[in-house]
């Protein structure tokens, strides 16, 4: 039995509009069990919403012990991206078309939610993972992403020249259309479409699948793993 929670965090999708009626009901369920509500500030702006406080994104990671997403995978990788440095724990609902994330469906909502917030969950933690673009030697962007970071070759109709080490010890090099670096979230993503393996989700590793490869050892194997300590989790 997991402590139960009281402040619950409410985000939905945008452009769904389905969606107005399905967080307004969560809100009013979880408000009749007690629970203090936040809507953040952007879903009740869009969905035109004025029945709970309203919260920033940060201040509702501050402030909420649990946020419940509302929409389909991508809202919540874009959510958990957002609220990761945060370490709130977050709980999906699938109002789109996938649901590897946000699991629980709209139908089982308030049974599933019901149970959860009592403390009949287990939590499962992800890795994160940190991508940046140097040049020499100057960081020029960086950014955090939940299922994968992508080197392609653009516009270009020509293959790009790979070369991969990690911890500054070479691996190997190969020509490709590109190369996916996926956590144990993202194989089931992109990483899978490229030929990469399915990594159950909670194993501290990433996967090095390449695009289109050309050179022919990475043809008869055509993905690389390599585990690492992960120490950006949500």
């Amino acid at each position: 039995m997991q402590t139960p929670f009281h402040t619950v965090g409410l985000v939905g999708k945008y452009d769904n509009p389905e969606m107005h009626d399905s967080v307004c009901a969560l809100a009013e369920f979880l408000q009749t069990r007690g629970h203090a509500v936040l809507l953040a500030s952007q879903t009740a702006e869009r969905l035109n919403l004025q029945d709970c406080p309203t919260r920033s994104l940060h201040d509702l990671a501050v402030e909420s012990d649990v946020v419940v997403v509302m929409g389909g995978d991508g809202t919540m990788l874009s959510i958990a991206r957002e609220l990761a440095p945060h370490g709130v724990p977050l709980i999906g609902i699938n109002q789109g078309r996938l649901g590897f994330l946000t699991d629980i469906t709209v139908e089982d909502m308030y049974d599933a939610i019901a149970e959860i917030l009592s403390g009949q969950y287990v939590a499962e933690e992800r890795i994160l993972l940190n991508g940046q673009v140097r040049r020499d030697d100057e960081k020029v962007f960086e950014a955090t992403a939940f299922n994968d970071v992508v080197l392609g070759k653009g516009g270009s109709g020509r293959l790009i020249d790979i070369e991969i080490s990690i911890n500054s010890e070479f691996v190997y090099s190969q020509r490709a259309d590109g190369l996916v670096v996926t956590s144990p979230t993202g194989t089931t993503a992109y990483a899978l479409s490229a030929g990469g393996p399915i990594v159950h989700p909670t194993l501290e590793a990433v996967a090095l699948v390449p695009i289109c490869p050309h050179t022919p050892p990475c043809r008869r194997a055509r993905s690389w793993s390599a585990a690492i300590h992960a120490s950006n989790c949500t």
